[in-house]
């Protein structure tokens, strides 16, 4: 594995996108988080599992029909072994000189690697030969006319190799190098490397390690190429890799809340070979959503660009020429068709994908009404796999439904009516399963034998608690406030959603838990600016007593977590974890810049080093706890926070705005007007309302944190923070 001195940042298409893939922001930039997500996938790891290398087989079709597809599936792996060895021996010279030539190749890497002589690099010709053998082998079979007893049409496909190997792949600013990747390409298409260089293509990725003990540190790796399949395909809901450590290989699947590992299969003798065999035939012949994509979107080649008009000769300019145009960005690479009810919608390969410590999949994705996706979009998508009941019946994560029950809870408010968004449909996902059955997409389908207790949990399973992928189509909100054209507007819009946020809690008892730069969005509606709250996944009911109360299960950009969010101190998520995230948010924009233009200007002077390192950026970097330290150092004390942050801040709305949030969160008389006093003693507390309020508060050890006194008078802070940004919303409104 290869690491370049330095890769420019990429920027993807897309003001909905921005805040979160492009530097510097709030990005899930994996080269500084990669340990965590590197740790993450050891520590959910199920290893040496045998299931998983039949876990891409017709596990849902009836038992009859399973019985005969797995029966050909044994044969054709059984002739492709016979077959791979009978080359093997042949001399030079034979016919089929191509197929012979990489059979003999594959078999003097897997004894030059058996014997320890074989360095990692030397792996990568080899594995593909075997890969390109085998696809050779299965298409004739998939072109046969015994194809139906293998698969059915919609569910053949080859398994290829791109052209490149240890090359660093379009679409993602990750330093690492996928050694090798497979593609899924239709039956029909000569067999050689494809001429692939991006992650939008990519299905299955290899990782190879010269070492018999390399399996762990290229399964790290392995997590990290996932996530930017992830990022760049939006088909994409779970995902396969390899590694290949020493003649071994094992079979990898990335699940939502655990990792699984196979057996190894040494590929230096016949049964390890055969057993790899068997499951490129498998991956060849498997249903689509056991490689990992969704049924309901399909991939689509572009719209062909219209071809420029010639040049016309101009007659010598009058006046001075305008500027030139800005050059049209490239056309996308794939589109996809989104079915969702009785809507067929289209859209680009790049969106939005949530940053969260916990890997949730939960992404936006913007719609068009047509395929040439001219203008602004048409509607969002939210697509999400929320813990959920096994039936619809009995969940109480429903998103779609607490929204609708918002709408009409301020029906006959003029001033809230719009605050969040009109559900046009709310529904659970259903995949394809043959040309008219559907099976419900929830963990039990996606990963089938492999979901088990180890997993759930026996009280998870007891009481229905698993994934279900669910999906909210609504109308276009407009551009997340991390697109605000500038200051004003992002003021405005932070504000606005605050109020918003204030009403909803107030009236209908309901926290967010998901205060985010894309979910606060911004539309002109005849000459109006229109904001609204998105992002309800994780909101719960506080009147009920909502178990889900606790933590850590929330989903907020790391950088905007609350403190105590971060530390996870034991007490329940509050109202102030919900409105820490809005002066977080402020002060993030007012520093690197409130668009992608104004960010990337800093980043170029950054770069060049006129700008220096903000401390802020601390606030992404590291663990949790690690974060969570340089937040508290920052908003210890008034001075600190000046010297820290507001002082690094453009001197504008912004700036204001976290100022005078700073005064109402932080240097609240509850809290002893500090964020550095903790483990203050109940019976050292003077004041004796202060003391009975805070006996009603969890405490640690008998012991109460600073930032949780401040939770005795939370209700104050919603009066407070109303009075103290109601002036600064009608400077903004002026300015």
């Amino acid at each position: 594995m290869n690491n370049p001195h330095s890769t420019p940042p990429v920027d993807t298409v897309g003001g909905f996108n921005q805040l979160f893939t492009s530097e510097p922001c709030l990005a899930d930039k994996q080269s500084r988080r990669r340990p965590e997500l590197e740790q993450k996938s050891i520590d959910q790891l199920f290893d040496d599992r045998p299931d998983v290398w039949g876990h891409s087989r017709h596990s849902n079709l009836r038992e009859d029909l399973r019985h005969i597809a797995d029966e050909h599936a044994d044969e054709l792996a059984d002739v492709i072994a016979q077959d791979l060895a009978r080359d093997i021996g042949r001399p030079p010279g034979a016919e089929s000189e191509l197929q012979t030539g990489r059979a003999r190749r594959f078999d003097a890497w897997s004894h030059k690697a058996a014997a320890g002589n074989a360095e990692e690099k030397e792996a990568y010709g080899p594995f593909k030969d075997i890969v390109l053998y085998c696809a050779v082998k299965i298409q004739r079979q998939l072109q046969g006319q015994h194809a139906n007893r293998l698969a059915e049409a919609r569910n053949r496909r080859l398994i290829l190799p791109f052209h490149t190997t240890a090359t660093r792949l379009e679409g993602s600013d990750e330093t690492l190098l996928p050694d090798v990747t497979l593609c899924f390409e239709p039956v029909g298409t000569v067999v050689a490397p494809q001429a692939h260089n991006h992650y939008c293509f990519a299905g299955i990725i290899v990782e190879c390690k010269k070492l018999p003990t390399g399996f762990q540190p290229g399964l790290k790796q392995l997590s990290t190429y996932t996530l930017e399949m992830f990022r760049n395909q939006l088909d994409r809901k779970d995902a396969i890799g390899m590694v290949l450590y020493g003649t071994f290989a094992k079979v990898v699947v990335f699940g939502l809340d655990a990792v699984w590992a196979s057996t190894g299969a040494n590929l230096a003798t016949p049964a390890g070979r055969r057993t790899f065999i068997r499951q490129l035939v498998d991956w060849s012949t498997c249903p689509v959503y056991r490689l990992g994509l969704d049924t309901n979107i399909h991939r689509l080649a572009p719209p062909p660009v219209a071809a420029a008009p010639p040049p016309v000769a101009a007659a010598p300019p009058l006046e001075e020429a305008a500027p030139p145009l800005e050059e049209a960005a490239p056309p996308p690479l794939i589109v996809y068709r989104v079915d969702i009810g009785n809507f067929k919608l289209y859209s680009r390969e790049c969106r939005l994908i949530a940053d969260t410590f916990t890997g949730q999949r939960r992404r936006y994705i913007l719609l068009w009404r047509n395929i040439a996706m001219a203008g602004p979009p048409s509607h969002l998508l939210v697509d999400d796999w929320p813990f959920s009941a096994m039936t619809s019946r009995y969940d109480t994560r429903d998103e779609a439904g607490l929204l609708r029950r918002i709408r009409a809870n301020f029906a006959n408010n003029d001033d809230l009516r719009d605050a969040v968004p009109r559900v046009i449909v709310g529904e659970r996902v259903r995949q394809r399963h043959g040309k008219h059955n559907f099976v419900d997409d929830d963990t039990l389908t996606s990963y089938g034998p492999l979901t088990s207790f180890e997993v759930m949990g026996v009280q998870g399973w007891l009481d229905g608690h698993f994934r279900a992928h669910k999906r909210i189509l609504i109308e276009y909100p407009g551009e997340a406030v991390s697109e605000a054209d500038n200051e004003q507007i992002a003021v405005i819009a932070i504000t606005r959603a605050q109020e918003i946020h204030a009403a909803i809690y107030t009236e209908m008892g309901i926290l967010h838990r998901g205060i985010d730069a894309n979910n606060i969005t911004y539309l002109m509606v005849g000459g109006r600016l229109q904001i609204k709250l998105l992002g309800f996944n994780n909101s719960i009911d506080v009147t009920i007593g909502d178990e889900r109360q606790l933590r850590p299960e929330i989903a907020v950009t790391p950088a905007l977590l609350s403190i105590c969010s971060l530390y996870d101190l034991g007490a329940v998520y509050t109202l102030l974890d919900d409105l820490e995230p809005f002066l977080n948010l402020s002060c993030w924009l007012g520093t690197f810049g409130v668009n992608r233009a104004q960010r990337t200007a800093y980043a170029a002077r950054h770069t060049a080093g006129l700008e220096p390192r903000r401390p802020i950026k601390n606030w992404n970097q590291g663990t949790a706890a690690d974060i969570a330290e340089a937040k508290r150092l920052h908003v210890a004390t008034e001075d600190t926070f000046h010297s820290f942050i507001l002082s690094k801040m453009r001197n504008g709305p912004l700036r204001r705005l976290a100022e005078a949030m700073y005064r109402v969160l932080f240097l609240h008389p509850g809290c002893y007007g500090t964020a550095l006093i903790a483990n203050e003693r109940l019976e050292q507390v003077a004041d004796i309302e202060i003391r009975d309020a805070l006996s009603r508060i969890p405490a640690i050890n008998g012991m109460h944190d600073s930032l949780v006194l401040r939770n005795a008078f939370r209700e104050e802070f919603l009066a407070n923070l109303a009075d103290g940004m109601a002036g600064l919303i009608i400077v903004a409104r002026l300015m």
